[in-house]
């Protein structure tokens, strides 16, 4: 099965990313590098995935919003997977959870076997143990051990679309964000768990408010609401909060997910 994965300006996530979908049955992951060669971090998704097959071609160079990332990976839907292929989606910070299935393509005969076209999960954003935002990885332990609780903070906060499509036969297009679809979607709905929460956060979100006000996109208030929570917060997320649904995670297939050593051992910080 095929990956499409767009990467943008961190891929601190990638020696999690290729270890967890290889073992979930992706064979061949398809990489479109916002701004092309350009981009640094180019050369590391190049040097990191060389025990992989992969593609690794250039995406759009422009500036990132939700409506291009979405034509950009659905260029590549259209010129790697073949007809009637099932492939999967995500951002590297999406970790895609199909309940009773570790095996993507056992999920996708299952639910093609139901007629549908394809799979969808819900958002679950994943914190720290003291809910705060961590300036960096930690290679030497599991990721669900770094994040170990979950929450609907994007749901009940961002007040943004949790729903995505996780796997969806080669019929289907990718819409921004992963949010749109069309086709007959499964009844299993699994989850995404968004290790997103870590790092140049604040820089990033304020960077990408003020590109996404040029730009005069409405989903702008996303990174606003972000900002404005956190600030009122004192950095950080209560893990008492039980509006947020704050769950501890214990014994999840990421709690035991170490990155894949040789690209580890390659990972820098992102370009500020």
């Amino acid at each position: 099965m095929n990956l499409i994965c767009n990467v943008v300006h961190d891929c601190r996530l990638l020696p999690y990313f290729l270890k967890y979908y290889s073992s979930c049955g992706v064979s061949r992951f398809i990489f479109g590098i916002w701004n092309g060669r350009s981009n640094p971090l180019w050369d590391e998704v190049v040097n990191g995935t060389q025990q992989h097959q992969v593609v690794v071609v250039p995406s759009f160079y422009e500036p990132f919003n939700g409506e291009l990332d979405g034509i950009s990976q659905d260029r590549l839907r259209l010129e790697y997977v073949r007809p009637n292929e099932w492939y999967a989606v995500a951002d590297l910070d999406e970790f895609h959870r199909i309940p009773g299935y570790e095996n993507f393509q056992e999920a996708a005969a299952a639910a093609e076997r139901e007629g549908a076209h394809l799979i969808r999960g819900y958002f679950l954003d994943r914190f720290s143990n003291n809910g705060g935002i961590p300036d960096t990885l930690d290679y030497s332990r599991a990721l669900g051990a770094q994040f170990p609780y979950s929450c609907e903070f994007t749901k009940k906060i961002l007040k943004g679309c949790t729903q995505k499509v996780q796997l969806a036969n080669a019929m289907v297009a990718i819409g921004p964000g992963h949010h749109p679809y069309a086709g007959k979607a499964w009844s299993l709905e699994g989850q995404v768990h968004h290790f997103k929460w870590f790092g140049s956060l604040f820089a990033e979100q304020r960077n990408r408010a003020e590109s996404y006000r040029f730009q005069r996109k409405i989903y702008r208030i996303e990174s606003l609401r972000l900002l404005r929570y956190f600030e009122q917060h004192g950095w950080r997320v209560p893990v008492d909060d039980r509006k947020l649904r704050m769950e501890l995670v214990e014994g999840d297939a990421f709690a035991a997910l170490y990155p894949h050593s040789s690209c580890a051992a390659t990972k820098t910080d992102p370009p500020s």
